[in-house]
C-alpha cells in the first residue's frame, strides 16, 4: 500500500505480532476495496495471536491503518480474525471469493523467521514442494530459504500460489531479505 495522504486522518483496526494473520486481514480489506496502510506499531500486550498477545513482547506488532470513514466497515471485517486468531473466517467476506486455500488440516507445514523465531504462516507439502522447486537448496536437509523481493517476483511469475506468495511478502515487510525456515507439524 502506498504512503498514505497527509490529508486523511488514519486510525488503527488491527493490530497482531503473528504474521500468517498478515495476510487474511490484507485480503479481507482488499476484497471490500478499503485502502490500508500497514506499519509497525509500538509494543502492546493486547495484540491479536502471537507472542505479545501470549505475553512475550519480544516481537513488534503490526498495525493496520485506514481512512477514519472506513475503521466501522474494516474492523468489522476484522473482528472474527482478532478475536479467533485467524482460525474463523473474517465476516462479511463470501468465501467464493477467497483464493483456493488448503483446509487447514492440510497446513502441515510452518514457515517462520528465522531470525526472529517468529511464525510467519503456514502452507501445505504441495505448497512447500513446489516452493523448493522453485528455491536453491544447499543440501537434503537443507529447511531454510533467503528470500528477498527478486525472489518472491520471480516466484510470482513462476506461477506461484497467492497465499505462499503473500506469506512471504508479509514475512519480508520493509527489509531487503528474510531468511525463512519450514518445519512440518507435528
Amino acid at each position: 500500500m502506498p504512503n498514505p495522504n497527509p490529508d486523511v486522518s488514519l486510525v488503527t483496526v488491527f493490530t497482531t505480532d503473528e504474521m500468517g494473520l498478515l495476510p487474511l486481514a490484507k485480503l479481507a480489506l482488499e476484497q471490500e476495496q478499503i485502502e490500508y496502510f500497514v506499519r509497525e506499531a509500538p509494543k502492546s500486550p493486547m495484540s491479536a495471536g502471537g507472542k505479545s498477545f501470549r505475553g512475550d513482547t519480544q516481537m513488534m506488532p503490526i498495525e493496520i491503518q485506514v481512512a477514519s470513514d472506513q475503521a466501522a466497515r474494516a474492523r468489522e471485517l476484522l473482528v472474527d480474525l482478532e478475536a479467533s486468531g485467524g482460525s474463523a473466517m473474517m465476516s462479511g467476506s463470501d468465501p467464493a471469493a477467497l483464493p483456493a486455500s488448503p483446509p487447514d488440516a492440510a497446513l502441515t507445514v510452518s514457515l517462520f523467521d528465522r531470525e526472529s523465531g517468529a511464525l510467519v504462516g503456514r502452507i501445505s507439502d504441495e505448497q512447500l514442494d513446489w516452493l523448493s522447486d522453485q528455491l536453491e537448496e544447499e543440501s537434503d536437509v537443507d529447511t531454510d530459504y533467503y528470500i528477498d523481493k527478486p525472489t518472491i517476483d520471480m516466484l510470482r511469475d513462476a506461477g506461484g500460489d497467492a497465499t505462499v506468495l503473500e506469506i512471504l511478502r508479509s514475512a519480508l515487510g520493509g527489509r531487503e531479505g528474510v531468511e525463512i525456515r519450514w518445519s512440518r507439524n507435528p
